[in-house]
């Protein structure tokens, strides 16, 4: 398991959303050959995820620990529910309380987990381990996809002085007012309002 800087570990690097060679079909090769594209790709990628927070894609067992202090941890009667860092999780693998195995859980929508049938006054300093699988499924990650690739390509065509173009069948008129400076790494409002669905939102 690695650590990520969302709080939780997994069990394999995701990525980047899209190839070199997906955002030259995405520009129908406008941009081929720029030596930026490929900065472009990773910066686009790593700024939607921490803007989200979390991975979001693929799906991947993931691990998150925490206690009853963590701001992610609610005691309720008889329990407790733990917002998991993630908007969409398929599976739960494992529910660890100070090392002992329980199953007295189910998951809720959102990535919320209730555990049930537990004293938290006996557990008040114990840490808790989730192990789960989570990661929007590849018929629903085509919006992050193509955000990527505008994202670089606003980037592209700022430095190129265009203010408006075609690409992947959609016109962009590109608002001057706003400048990324020619950085794919900048979240505007247009692409929070696309990522609405997937970034985390706290309910505690």
């Amino acid at each position: 398991m690695t650590l990520t800087s969302w709080g939780y570990s997994i069990s394999e690097e995701p990525g980047n959303f899209i190839t070199t060679e997906e955002y030259d079909a995405y520009t129908g090769g406008k941009y081929t050959g720029d030596v930026r594209i490929d900065s472009g790709i990773i910066s686009a990628s790593q700024a939607i995820r921490n803007y989200c927070g979390w991975h979001i894609y693929p799906s991947l067992e993931c691990c998150m620990k925490a206690t009853f202090f963590d701001k992610r941890v609610s005691r309720v009667d008889g329990g407790m529910l733990i917002q998991l860092p993630a908007a969409f999780v398929s599976q739960i693998i494992s529910v660890r309380i100070a090392g002992s195995e329980t199953d007295k859980y189910f998951l809720e929508t959102n990535g919320i987990l209730r555990i049930y049938e537990l004293n938290t006054a006996l557990y008040a300093y114990s840490e808790i381990e989730v192990v789960y699988m989570a990661g929007i499924p590849d018929g629903e990650i085509g919006a992050v996809r193509e955000l990527t690739a505008t994202l670089i390509t606003h980037a592209l065509a700022q430095s190129y002085g265009v203010t408006s173009e075609a690409a992947g069948g959609v016109s962009v008129t590109y608002n001057n007012s706003y400048s990324n400076g020619g950085q794919a790494g900048v979240i505007d409002d247009y692409a929070k309002g696309i990522l609405t669905h997937y970034r985390l939102q706290g309910v505690f």
